[in-house]
């Protein structure tokens, strides 16, 4: 089995998973807005964590689900980071993980640089996420900052806003494998130095402005540990008034919270509808074009 930690080669992918084929869209049905899934870390030590975070058996509903609630005018991807972190001390920085997340969108959306996107951020998937849209805002050549510019929605699951160190050393430690103490240390250290960077961001309220928040929060013990993995409080941002910050409670733990069997599964049935609507809400309230032709913030 696969360690959640991962020794081998690096390995990065942003596989676009529907439509199959891109270049037999017919023109009613063109893409309106690009989907990024990002998974957790791998403690359930999967061959396929990419996909498994979101599969229910043979049901991968961001590519069976999903689109429906875009009338199949949406592209989904699925960004795979290593299946894990890996164990030195440079792997182990979250933001190394958001620079290959970078250069994978801007490589994958040279047809339409400007098209809406989407990130559904599982766990730790969300800090590589905030890791990612932090240099983006910041990037100075005018090469990245596109990506910043055309997130219209974040959505979160049991990712840790707070007490950022706590959470992921409990998500780590509660794997089928057990983590290693020099491993977890690192941890701590990377999410010690994610905190202090994304300090400056919150505070001057750049990182959620114009875009969409949704809080899924896993309200079931984590099987073999007793234990909520990511407490309710550490899942909620508590932005500014102006932020457009949504929370939902959902019932599963940190890994069944992100897999339904069906359309018809009461839990997915929810979870889809809610990123569905506020997916066009966002799009409707904060149109990608006037955002891009404004100014850039300057620090």
């Amino acid at each position: 089995m696969p360690m959640i930690f991962s020794e081998h080669m690096e390995h990065y992918d942003l596989e676009t998973i529907f439509p199959c084929r891109s270049d037999v869209i017919p023109p009613y049905e063109r893409i309106e807005v690009d989907i990024v899934a990002v998974h957790c870390l791998n403690i359930e030590a999967k061959y396929f964590v990419h996909k498994s975070t979101w599969s229910y058996s043979s049901k991968l509903w961001p590519r069976d689900i999903l689109p429906s609630c875009y009338q199949k005018r949406c592209r989904v991807m699925l960004f795979s980071w290593n299946d894990g972190l890996a164990v030195t001390e440079e792997d182990s920085r979250f933001v190394k993980h958001g620079d290959r997340l970078l250069r994978l969108l801007m490589e994958n959306r040279l047809e339409d640089p400007t098209r809406p996107i989407v990130f559904l951020c599982h766990g730790v998937g969300g800090l590589i996420v905030k890791e990612a849209l932090v240099k983006a805002h910041l990037d100075k050549t005018g090469t990245i900052h596109i990506i910043d510019q055309c997130t219209r929605m974040l959505a979160f699951f049991n990712t840790p806003h707070h007490n950022v160190a706590k959470s992921v050393r409990n998500i780590a430690s509660a794997a089928v494998n057990p983590t290693a103490p020099d491993v977890l240390d690192k941890l701590d250290k990377a999410c010690e130095e994610h905190v202090e960077r994304m300090a400056p961001m919150e505070a001057r309220g750049r990182l959620y402005r114009r875009r969409v928040i949704i809080n899924f929060h896993g309200t079931s013990l984590y099987r073999g540990t007793g234990m909520l993995l990511v407490e309710k409080e550490d899942t909620m941002i508590n932005a500014r008034p102006d932020y457009w910050e949504k929370y939902f409670p959902v019932y599963g733990d940190h890994t069944s919270m992100c897999r339904y069997r069906s359309s018809e599964d009461l839990t997915g049935e929810t979870v889809l509808k809610t990123i569905g609507l506020n997916t066009h809400l966002a799009l409707r309230m904060f149109p990608t074009m006037e955002i891009i032709n404004r100014p850039r913030f300057r620090f």
